[in-house]
């Protein structure tokens, strides 16, 4: 029982890590076009706190279901959903300041118009779906 108290413990101080850096890098990039000691620093974080957040999250979170017999429960499915959506949008954030550093490209209006309430919103239904499993 203290063990799996522990894993959650440590599943939930990743998750706010990864979203919180998740949240960071959206807003760094919100308003434009940085400047590059902004576009490096915002790099560097994701790399060091926000790429290793994400995996201990997913790791974690995996362990914990199995340990639950969770796997068929409906509130688990959409959680995963969820979860896969906030990784994909951070591939297409850190894609971006990489592709920002290297080249030169710009940031997709679209991206930086809507990623930080993707993310709020993904936060949402994990939360909801963990805390109240309702399916």
């Amino acid at each position: 029982m203290t063990q799996l108290l522990l894993l959650k413990a440590i599943h939930l101080m990743a998750a706010i890590l990864w979203t919180g850096g998740m949240l960071v890098l959206a807003l760094g990039l919100c308003c434009g076009r940085p400047a590059e000691p902004l576009i490096t620093r915002l790099r560097a974080w994701d790399q060091a706190i926000t790429v290793p957040a994400m995996v201990v999250v997913w790791a974690a979170g995996i362990a914990i279901a199995s340990l639950g017999g969770w796997f068929p429960d409906g509130w688990l499915l959409v959680k995963l959903v969820a979860v896969m959506v906030l990784s994909g949008l951070h591939g297409l954030l850190a894609g971006t300041l990489r592709r920002m550093l290297v080249d030169g490209a710009h940031l997709r209006p679209g991206l930086a118009r809507h990623a930080a309430p993707a993310v709020a919103g993904c936060i949402a239904v994990i939360v909801l779906m963990a805390v109240l499993k309702p399916l």
